[in-house]
């Protein structure tokens, strides 16, 4: 459930980001603070990927 919630909040996320950097190909004060939010977007749903696909030591 959490994995779904983030894959599309993340897949929503990067969509809006390409069409808005389309529009704003000059803006590279813009174009560095997207690029770091999506860095930290990127480690957020490998996280939670990892959370998701790994069982904690113990659980059988």
């Amino acid at each position: 459930m959490l994995f779904n919630v983030i894959f599309w909040i993340l897949a929503i996320w990067f969509v809006i980001n390409v069409i808005w950097m389309w529009f704003q190909l000059n803006n590279q004060i813009l174009q560095k603070t997207f690029a770091w939010i999506n860095v930290c977007a990127i480690i957020i749903g490998f996280w939670v990927y990892y959370g998701v696909s790994h069982d904690r030591v113990g659980d059988n």
